[in-house]
């Protein structure tokens, strides 16, 4: 049985070492169909991106014998797809460069770091130094390159200048592939020298692909298409394919039938209806997707579930995000972390400056890098709205990991522990206490609404204790905003077994008008009393749960009361 390429993106190495390949040759077929001469495609990390630029890579490249790769694809789809398509086998001149380790801290070390990218393409294309086609002065100027002396205006025009240079030598066009084109510029955003690395950046890209009259075809790989900063300007031969495409979907990510082909060659099979739940429910375009990395993993460890992908980088920039992102965004979110579908406006370009303050802009970040998925799309006021949900359960925990950490950074896990217990025994007064302490140690002033925006401060609490309890939906059905009797409550938890001794509780936020006991204990027994008077149990009786706990919150500022009966 061959074994599973983990940590491979060589494709000549995958198949030289008899790994098992998922077949995505017939790729080459639909690029080379299509009329875009430069192609940009959108996909998560570790979805095959680097593998798939590789592939394209051995397949075409002349640059030795053109029949020297040939055999690697001996055995694969796309030589049975038809000469028409055969023919371009080993034909073309490549440029490929990956620029996924340009993660520097600082802008000068960014830029040494694309410097050094470009040296040792140069160098890797030496033979051109031989070649009777270039110039003494191109000669120079390559000399320049590869003895790291070459001025800024250089670099930016090194992958238009080489394409030139190889268009002469071998008679006919390269074909240009850049992977993760976008890495560069997100760490920029992260680590503050934005503006000097988009200006690079800009020069890099537009030289290699605006009106390059030596270029066949480009492909380019990332996660988010860049905008606002003109880094593609006037490129009008440029196709952007995103997941929410149709094009070129089943090519990223295992499909269905894949994953159910790999399980079944190593003896996984009863295991389907776990792993789907974990790694499954990407949706590219109408295509349901597998997370590959996911995949892979967890087939080579016999089937053991755990968050494989999650752990591969750092997610730092998405705890960040979430965290300091608008409230607005926050109990949308919280939504989410319960299993409900959210409709959001969705950009296609990211303005990495505005995501602090663009909803928009975040939305777009989560569903691209691959923190969320759309189960559809449509148009609103000619703008794009998608229906959000969490793909799985491994996403699932790195969500729980971050309500969890905002919780840890005052309180340890034995003390969250005991909190959440409180709520499964229905021992309200204990749950009271730990809310207060909560409150008091997380809130600042400045995090809640004023009174006067009650539905919005309401909203607020409503979320924040939602986010308190998400950890428990394994155990219980979280419900929020579910119509029942004559109204909808905010908040209920049902045990999802009838066996056990844990009631259900139905919770009814309210935001008091000031901070004096009487008032929020007023505001408190007006919560509890219209869970009673719009009879909200009504909904929660089919699940025949032990008993039925009802609780009325009342909040203002860092003040909390709870009734409950």
């Amino acid at each position: 049985m061959k074994l599973l390429p983990i940590g491979y993106s060589d494709f000549k190495t995958i198949i030289d070492k008899g790994f098992r390949y998922v077949d995505k040759t017939l790729f080459i077929k639909e690029l080379l169909d299509s009329p875009a001469q430069v192609t940009l495609l959108l996909r998560p990390r570790r979805f095959g991106k680097t593998l798939l630029l590789s592939m394209l890579r051995y397949f075409f490249d002349k640059t030795k014998n053109p029949q020297e790769y040939k055999y690697l694809f001996d055995e694969l789809k796309i030589m049975q797809a038809g000469e028409k398509y055969v023919q371009y086998q080993g034909q073309h001149p490549v440029i490929s460069i990956t620029l996924k380790d340009i993660k520097s801290k600082t802008f000068e070390e960014a830029y040494a770091g694309l410097c050094n990218i470009v040296r040792e393409l140069y160098l890797e294309h030496s033979y051109l130094l031989n070649s009777n086609k270039l110039y003494d002065s191109e000669k120079e100027t390559y000399e320049l390159i590869l003895n790291e002396k070459a001025a800024a205006s250089k670099i930016k025009t090194s992958i238009k200048d080489l394409a030139a240079y190889m268009s002469r030598h071998h008679g006919i066009n390269p074909i240009i592939l850049i992977d993760e084109y976008d890495t560069p510029i997100q760490a920029s955003y992260t680590y503050g020298y934005y503006s000097e690395m988009i200006d690079v950046m800009r020069g890099f890209y537009s030289n290699a692909l605006k009106d390059n009259i030596y270029l066949e075809k480009a492909v380019l790989t990332g996660i988010l298409k860049v905008a606002k900063e003109n880094i593609f300007s006037g490129l009008n031969n440029l196709v952007t394919y995103s997941l929410l495409d149709t094009e070129y979907s089943e090519y990223f990510g295992f499909t269905e039938p894949e994953v159910t082909e790999l399980l079944d060659q190593f003896g996984l099979n009863e295991k389907a209806d776990e792993i789907r739940e974990w790694y499954n429910g990407y949706q590219f375009g109408e295509t349901i997707i597998y997370n590959p990395w996911s995949i892979i993993n967890c087939i080579n460890s016999r089937g053991e579930l755990k968050p494989y992908w999650v752990n591969t980088s750092s997610n730092d920039l998405i705890k960040d995000l979430i965290a300091n992102s608008t409230k607005d965004f926050g109990i949308d979110f919280k939504q989410l972390l319960i299993g409900l579908e959210m409709q959001e406006y969705i950009s296609p370009n990211i303005v990495f400056n505005q995501l602090q303050e663009n909803e928009t802009a975040v939305w777009t970040l989560l569903l691209m890098s691959g923190y969320l998925k759309s189960t559809a799309c449509s148009q609103h006021r000619n703008r794009l709205v998608c229906s959000l949900k969490i793909p799985n359960k491994e996403v699932t925990c790195l969500y729980d990991d971050i309500i969890q950490s905002w919780v840890f950074e005052r309180k340890n896990l034995q003390w969250y522990n005991q909190f959440l217990d409180c709520l499964r025994h229905g021992d309200i007064k204990a749950f009271s206490r730990g809310l207060q302490e909560l409150v008091l140690d997380m809130f600042s002033y400045h995090d809640v609404p004023s009174q006067s925006q009650q539905r919005k401060a309401e909203n607020f609490y409503h979320g924040f204790a939602m986010g308190l309890i998400v950890s428990l939906r394994d155990e219980y059905y979280i419900e929020s905003n579910k119509e029942s009797g004559f109204g909808r409550y905010d908040l209920a938890i049902i045990p999802k077994s009838q066996t056990g001794k844990n009631p259900a509780i139905i919770f009814e936020f309210k935001s008091a008008a000031d901070d004096t006991d009487k008032t929020l204990q007023k505001t408190a027994q007006a919560a509890l009393d219209q869970i009673e008077i719009k009879c909200y149990e009504t909904a929660i009786q089919k699940f025949n749960p032990v008993s039925i706990i009802k609780v009325g919150i009342a909040f203002s500022g860092k003040n909390v009361c709870v009734v409950s009966q």
